[in-house]
């Protein structure tokens, strides 16, 4: 029987997006009859930070205990959290650990210092955004890499990012690829109620933008267009699913807020509705500056809802997708406008396009791949 511990970051996901993924592992391997899994959530709830201990063991569900910790990213009491568990679940060096986010240091070091087990990381930065970072962030990223004893890279990007921190670090790196998720078909009931929730009608047009309100995923350059896209297709509707500077956001849109939705940050409990949520998208806008391959991109694929993206490293290997061409590292906006314009006219082509893409990410990014892969480690 493997034991498993998988950190998550509940608190942390509208940051990071990082517990989407911790999930996804989750999900694939929690109905292994011989692996045993303890996931460790921060939840942030009431304005008080739990740490929630699950053990999932032979299909069995039990939550072990919750936690007051303080703060997963100030003044975290990582040696009381590592010794609760140890009494709890007498962890052994041959446990594995699975991390995704800066902020585990502290967790990372302690494991280390007491048992020395196998430690798991998965990088979710490529290098541009590594250099964006606080220096505290950045300096536990490199860490984190340093102490680990495996490198989990979900694409090219990352594995190059890895080689120019160390190249050393390259003999303990695994490439596997994210897979597509399964997810369920909304009725027509849970959508009809989803837009009378929101205020949207059966024939206005969706654009779907899922991720945090953050400079560098492009939103904000996207909010300066819109008004250009609204001339031509008035019944236009921005639904806008995820957390980060609002007030901002709120700003940058007051001259069209009629046209624009906020759902705000949904957590991994309400998924469902979130899958429900992303359903009533006509079009997905991707438009980062640097990105691995997200959870957002394949949730959209997965649905076959045409999706665009911006002519970076992370999509440049996919035939099916709609990309365009960044000018001067920033986006070229007029071209943006048009392609949104075009998708909305001409939005049978482009159906059939999303359709490609899923037929093809069906195979490079399948369950059953991703799993034989995380099952060698």
């Amino acid at each position: 029987m493997r034991r498993i511990f998988l950190f998550g970051a509940s608190t942390g996901i509208s940051h990071y997006g990082v517990g989407n993924y911790t999930d996804l592992i989750f999900n694939v391997l929690h109905k292994e009859p011989l692996i045993t899994i303890v996931y460790i959530d921060f939840k942030l709830t009431s304005d008080k930070e739990n740490i929630e201990l699950t053990e999932y063991r032979n299909r069995d569900t039990k939550i072990c205990f919750k936690l007051n910790s303080g703060n997963l990213y100030k003044h975290f009491d990582s040696r009381g959290v590592i010794s609760a568990m140890e009494q709890l679940f007498e962890m052994k060096a041959n446990d594995f650990f699975h991390f995704n986010c800066p902020e585990h240091l502290s967790i990372i070091q302690t494991l280390r210092d007491r048992l020395n087990p196998s430690i798991l990381y998965t990088i979710h930065f490529d290098i541009k955004q590594l250099e964006k970072m606080s220096d505290l962030n950045y300096n536990a990223e490199l860490k984190i890499l340093e102490l680990c004893s495996t490198i989990i890279c979900l694409n090219d990007e990352a594995i190059s990012t890895i080689e120019r921190i160390n190249p050393v670090y390259r003999k303990k790196t695994i490439r596997i690829n994210t897979p597509l998720p399964t997810i369920p078909h909304a009725s027509l009931d849970q959508l009809k109620k989803i837009r009378l929730e929101y205020g949207i009608s059966e024939r206005d047009t969706i654009i779907l933008y899922n991720g945090r309100i953050d400079k560098n995923k492009g939103i904000y350059d996207f909010f300066k267009i819109f008004p250009s896209i609204l001339r031509t297709n008035p019944n236009t509707i921005l639904l806008i699913i995820g957390d980060g500077n609002l007030n901002n956001a709120l700003y940058c849109c007051r001259k069209f807020i009629g046209n624009v939705r906020f759902t705000g940050y949904i957590s991994r409990e309400d998924r469902s509705y979130k899958y429900r949520l992303l359903q009533l998208a006509d079009l997905a806008i991707l438009p980062s500056y640097s990105e691995q391959l997200s959870m957002t991109f394949l949730e959209m694929a997965a649905l076959e809802i045409p999706i665009l993206v911006h002519n970076i490293a992370a999509f440049k290997i996919y035939s099916h997708i709609t990309t365009i061409a960044l000018r001067n590292g920033t986006m070229d906006k007029d071209a943006f406008t048009s392609k949104v314009v075009e998708v909305i006219a001409h939005k049978e082509e482009y159906l059939s396009k999303a359709k490609l893409l899923k037929k093809e990410l069906s195979k490079t990014n399948s369950i059953i791949g991703f799993k034989k892969k995380l099952l060698t480690i």
